[in-house]
C-alpha cells in the first residue's frame, strides 16, 4: 500500500461518490464506545457520516451506507473524505497517504501493532481514540502534514531491502 505514491493510488480510484464534505467510517471492530464516537464526530463537524458497513452496528446506524464498495470506491471514499474514522491498517495507511484529518481506534486485535507503528512514525499516536477520549479538544487541532515527519526514509529503506530480496533469488 504505502510502496506507491497517493498519484498512483488516485489513478486507481473512483470517481467522487459524495459531493457535499463529510466523515468517512471504515469500522470492523464491535467496540461499545464506537457509536459514542461517531456521535462525537457527527457533533464536532456537523458532517453526513458516510460508511461500509461491516458489522450488526453498522448496518442499524443512520450512516448513508455504500454496499457495493470495491477497492476503487474505498479509496475515493477515504480520498475524498473531510474526516476519516477507522480500525483499519489500510484505511489508516490511505488517509495518511492522502493527508486526511482523522481518528483512529485500535481494534483490539493483531493489526493494533502496525496501526500504532505508522501512527508513530508520523508523530501521530495522539489521534487514537479510546472510550476515555474526548474529541472535543482534539478536534479543534488539525493535523499540519507539511510539520510532522515522513514515513519517506521508512518506504526507501523498504524498496531497497525488496530490490535486493528480488536481485538475490
Amino acid at each position: 500500500t504505502l510502496l506507491l505514491e497517493a498519484d498512483d493510488w488516485t489513478e486507481v480510484a473512483a470517481p467522487r461518490m459524495v459531493e457535499e464534505p463529510y466523515v468517512f467510517c471504515y469500522l470492523f471492530g464491535e467496540r461499545e464506545y464506537v457509536a459514542k464516537v461517531k456521535k462525537q464526530v457527527r457533533e464536532l463537524t456537523g458532517m453526513k457520516v458516510v460508511s461500509i458497513p461491516f458489522v450488526p452496528r453498522e448496518l442499524s446506524s443512520d450512516d448513508e451506507k455504500i454496499f457495493d464498495a470495491g477497492p476503487s470506491e474505498f479509496i475515493s471514499l477515504i480520498k475524498n473524505a473531510s474526516l476519516v474514522l477507522t480500525d483499519s491498517f489500510h484505511a489508516t495507511a490511505f488517509y495518511l497517504m492522502f493527508q486526511k484529518q482523522f481518528f483512529t481506534i485500535l481494534p483490539g486485535e493483531h493489526t493494533n501493532e502496525r496501526i500504532v507503528d505508522l501512527l508513530n512514525m508520523r508523530t501521530l499516536s495522539h489521534r487514537i481514540v479510546t472510550d476515555q477520549t474526548s474529541l472535543d479538544t482534539l478536534g479543534d487541532t488539525p493535523i499540519d502534514y507539511q510539520s510532522i515527519p515522513s514515513y519517506e526514509p521508512f518506504i526507501s529503506s523498504s524498496k531497497k531491502k525488496k530490490k535486493k530480496a528480488l536481485r538475490d533469488e
